[in-house]
């Protein structure tokens, strides 16, 4: 098992490019290890009050993690200390169980009490698998907390022969003398006890038998005799081992955090099949009530219950009779098993081991392209079915099919093709590894109070089971190839070869024999070429020596929020059942004034015959998009320092989240250790809405905008801000004045300042302000008014520009405030968006984004309905990819004395919004060509010597020689997906 880990993200930093700020203003929603609410929305210090989220599954209303359909386990989460399971499933047999758990047990908490991290350990008990949680001290990273345990418990695993990646000590080997012993049994049902690893196949006169084997081994220096059930020679060699978990004992070590259910390898998933939604049902059964029906299928996958099967005997006949298990997820499957009363477990007054399926079908479905079946559930076409077995005289009481490699399964179907009568005590399906799609849905967060949302971001851990196991469907390894052999008897196998499986087959002159087919695995190591072979069908670690990381196609975490300004983003209605035409009611019958909540609607039952008569019905359900906004885009790079910025409108009082996990393979997943929501409370403003006049441009040319800002500022202690920053598709040209004005009808000024600023470059390529008067300043630039205001041009690079003036604050009755800004530049495509955000520089973090919409009149054809930041360039779309195209100086002479020795070169790309291929060559009059200056990607935007060394002349060729002097031919293109654009332009060359 290996793990990736991502750091958590570190708390935003705006880099205004000012003086550091020494308050941090932002607050931080912090879910999961180490943070200030669980997983299961219980507080731990902090204000915020969780409220448990109601959601839809049909009409019905679950709370967060326990919904069948969102296969998220949440039992183990209702804690933020760093904790980590153990699974270990113990394979042996019935009357063994008890003392082989309780073993496990001892051998665990020997080994992890030792970790002096470790503040308790809990055990328990379910079947065959053993939970072990062990919580470390708060503060502790899971990471390493998980470290720890694998560290501890990697000595403990069992050792097993023959498989990839392990091996047997010699000193262990040689302390034992074993030797193998046989017996024949007349069918599976009459297996003693201490025998196993049964081999069927027919003999002679006398039909199908079974050959079954055990191992004794004598311990030389003790003088203890064991025997264990199986063969020597192979895959499982008998061991003592008092240090080691017992044989076939698999164990598995996760992290506690927020992910997909796991399955441990050996659990019997369809126990699981109803927490996950699941169900079992025989469609074609139409003889047996309905209640008595749904008992006998709950017994055939709930554990115990020998007394009771679902049986078709005497005039319930077995032809045509069929049963689906519904898993409710995918789920990895390697193993399912089936079988009558008394035989797997005892039931002497139950004597029906001999009613077992003579012919039967048995078929698996991945739970892909389902349609709706006569239920209204989604079901899979019968012709999609995959066989697993199909058999047409078994003579096995106890049915065991091997899915190998294990595969993605949601539907079993087992199918009756006789009319023999039968009988099925339990259906086992066993799996491994984690659901392959899973949803959490948070509780509604409430701040208190109307917050604005800085980043979100959240720490991801890769958890991958796979290397070192068996593999599973889709893990193969390019670099490895697999071989079988077939051996007559097991006395024949060499310790080279593992993995090994019988079966019978016919020879001529000697009839049905069991034979041996086993596995080896040659792989080729990545770093050093070395050819390394393996017993089994796996690399394993000791072969593979190379990391095989799920890729993020595998294993997927899709993060959305949405905020609101109420406590549910749910809309219950009620309908009058005597005015169905009427439209539905969402307001309280006890309070109109008030929204129908989640209790009163359930209760809303019509009767007509009450005094007075009661009309109201529960109506429809609807996500309430007047108060909350819908779900947003799945986040991207929320795992990465700094996290990313919350999309989601601000302020708003309630916060929720929802995570999806989706795998494409069996045994690796991503979790989360925890996730983190920025906010700011109170807010810079009630509300800023911005937008920029005007609105449709000619592409490239110089455009004189106004970005206007209203600042609606109610609520009393709102922050104000002093800068402000807006996103531009390039360096603005100038920035020409930055006025804020008295919201309201008059729109009296209270602070202005007229910069007339030119943006250029200095010899370094540095943005610089340039005056009317030709001087030049650094940035930032100040220019302070008559009455003492500071202005400030703070920053300008090729994507925004960002401002400072003095504050903006809440007047003393509150009202509105609007800051305009006025500034030159230019469009580059044919639809961009000029978003921008209001900051408060004295506090660290302290910034809210804009939303589009009317801030005010700014000129004529300034609708309000046609408001916004977005500036069309519709010519765009018609014309060239390619913008100006300049040569200076022309001519220039390349003769070394410092005056005009190399050409610069400059030109703007339009209208691409991915990369596109660009080639900048020189060619001489016959069309030669004399040199590639350029060849690479280009997006729009503007380019020359400062952003590309490459674009600029000395006068040589592709030699390095100078050339000749005379007129050349310098030719631009670029390669659009849609359109392609060439521009040639000449440039004399003279000495």
């Amino acid at each position: 098992m290996k793990f990736s880990f991502f750091p958590l993200a570190a708390l935003l930093a705006a880099g205004l490019g000012f003086t550091a700020r020494p308050a941090d203003a932002l607050d931080t929603l912090r879910v999961g290890v180490n943070g200030n609410v669980s997983w299961t929305g219980k507080p731990f210090g902090t204000q915020i009050i969780p409220l448990a989220p109601e959601y839809k599954v049909g009409k019905d209303f679950t709370q967060v993690g326990n919904a069948p359909g969102n296969l998220i386990a949440l039992q183990a989460l209702e804690g933020i200390a760093p904790a980590v399971l153990l699974k270990a499933v113990v394979e042996t047999l019935p009357e063994q169980l008890a003392a082989q758990q309780e073993l496990t047990k001892q051998l665990l908490l020997k080994a992890l009490s030792q970790l002096s991290e470790v503040v308790s350990i809990d055990t328990l008990s379910e079947g065959r698998l053993v939970r072990v949680q062990v919580q470390f001290q708060a503060g502790t990273s899971l990471s390493q907390a998980t470290q720890l345990v694998l560290q501890a418990v990697e000595p403990l695993r069992p050792v097993v022969v023959g498989s990839a990646g392990t091996g047997l000590g010699g000193e262990t080997q040689s302390a034992l003398d074993c030797s193998e012993e046989k017996q024949e049994f007349a069918s599976t049902a009459t297996v003693l006890e201490g025998w196993g690893a049964c081999e069927s196949g027919l003999s002679g006169t006398r039909g199908f038998v079974n050959d079954c084997y055990r191992t004794v081994c004598k311990n030389r220096a003790t003088g203890e005799v064991s025997s264990t059930p199986g063969r020597q020679t192979g895959k499982r060699v008998a061991l003592t081992q008092d240090d080691r978990l017992p044989t076939g004992t698999t164990l598995a070590v996760l992290p506690v955090a927020l992910g997909p259910e796991h399955v441990a390898k050996g659990e019997n998933v369809a126990q699981r099949a109803l927490t996950w939604d699941g169900r079992i049902t025989a469609p074609a059964i139409k003889d047996v009530a309905k209640d008595e029906l749904e008992l006998s299928l709950l017994e055939l996958i709930q554990p115990g219950g020998e007394a009771d099967a679902f049986a078709r005997k005497g005039t319930r006949g077995a032809l045509g009779s069929f049963l689906v298990l519904d898993l409710g997820s995918p789920i990895g499957v390697n193993r399912v098993r089936f079988y009558p009363r008394n035989t797997v477990q005892s039931a002497p007054g139950y004597a029906f081991q001999s009613d077992f399926l003579r012919q039967f079908e048995l078929t698996v479905h991945d739970g892909q392209n389902l349609v709706l079946d006569g239920t209204g559930r989604l079901a899979p076409q019968l012709e999609d079915y995959q066989i697993l077995l199909r058999s047409t005289e078994n003579q096995e009481a106890v049915v065991d099919v091997p899915v190998s490699p294990p595969q993605l399964v949601r539907f079993v179907r087992l199918k009756a093709t006789s009319s023999v009568p039968y009988e099925v005590d339990e259906f086992e399906v066993y799996g491994q590894g984690f659901l392959s799609s899973s949803r959490y849905i948070s509780h509604v967060y409430d701040l208190g109070a109307p917050a604005t949302w800085g980043n979100i971001h959240w720490q991801e851990q890769l958890v991958e089971l796979g290397v070192g196991e068996e593999e599973v469907a889709g893990g193969e390894d390019d670099n490895c190839t697999t071989k079988s052999e077939v051996f007559k008897t097991a006395e024949d196998i060499s310790s080279d070869w593992g993995d090994c499986e019988t079966f019978s087959r016919f020879e001529d002159g000697v009839g049905y024999t069991t034979v041996w087919q086993c596995y080896q695995t040659a792989c080729r190591d990545d770093r050093t070429g070395q050819l390394l072979t393996n017993p089994g069908k796996k690399s394993g670690k000791v072969v593979a020596l190379r990391q095989v990381l799920a890729s993020s196609a595998q294993a997927q975490v899709l993060i959305r929020t949405r905020t609101g300004s109420d406590p549910t983003p749910l809309l219950y209605k009620r309908k009058n059942v005597e005015q169905l035409e009427t439209e539905e009611q969402f307001t309280s019958l006890k309070n109109s004034r008030e929204q129908l909540g989640r209790d009163e609607y359930l209760k809303l039952s019509p009767n007509l015959d009450a005094a007075p008569p009661q009309v109201w019905d529960k109506g429809a359900i609807e996500d309430d998009l007047e108060n909350w906004s819908p779900w947003s885009a799945p986040y991207r790079n929320g795992e990465l320092a700094g996290g990313t910025p919350v999309l989601s409108p601000g302020p708003r009082r309630y916060i929720q989240f929802q995570v999806e996990f989706q795998n494409s393979r069996i045994d690796a997943t991503k979790m989360l250790e925890g996730l983190e929501v920025e906010y700011l409370l109170p807010p810079i403003a009630d509300d800023l809405v911005a937008e920029i006049y005007p609105r449709e441009v000619q592409a490239f040319e110089t455009v004189s905008f106004t970005y206007a800002v209203r600042a609606l500022m109610d609520i009393p202690g709102v922050k104000g801000f002093d800068a402000f920053e807006v996103d531009t598709p390039s360096r603005v040209l100038g920035i020409d004045k930055i006025q804020v004005v008295e919201g309201g009808v008059e729109e009296r000024v209270l602070a202005e300042q007229v910069l007339e600023a030119d943006i250029t470059l200095d010899s370094r390529g540095f943005p610089v302000v340039e005056l009317k008067d030709g001087s030049r300043h650094p940035l930032p630039y100040q220019a302070v008014a008559a009455n003492g205001d500071t202005f400030t041009i703070q920053s300008v690079n090729d994507k925004n520009f960002l401002v400072r003036f003095p504050l903006i604050s809440r007047p003393a009755a509150g009202g509105e405030r609007l800051l305009k800004i006025f500034f030159r530049g230019r469009v580059l495509l044919y639809s961009t968006l000029f978003r921008g955000q209001a900051i408060l520089s004295s506090q660290q973090g302290a910034l809210q984004r804009i939303n589009p919409g009317d801030a005010g009149y700014l000129g004529q054809g300034d609708l309000p309905t046609a408001s916004g930041i977005t500036v069309l360039s519709p010519s765009i779309t018609r014309g060239s990819l390619l913008g100006s195209f300049s040569l200076e100086p022309n001519p220039f002479t390349p003769n070394g004395d410092g005056v005009n020795d190399v050409l610069r070169i400059a030109y703007d790309v339009l209208a691409l919004t991915r990369e596109a291929q660009t080639r900048m060559q020189v060619f001489d009059l016959s069309g030669r060509l004399v040199r590639t200056l350029y060849r690479g990607g280009s997006l729009s935007g503007h380019y020359d010597g400062s952003t590309n060394a490459a674009l600029a002349w000395d006068g040589t060729d592709a030699g390095g020689a100078r050339v000749p002097p005379g007129i050349y031919l310098l030719r631009l293109e670029i390669e659009g997906d849609a359109r392609d654009s060439r521009r040639t332009r000449t440039v004399a060359v003279v000495y």
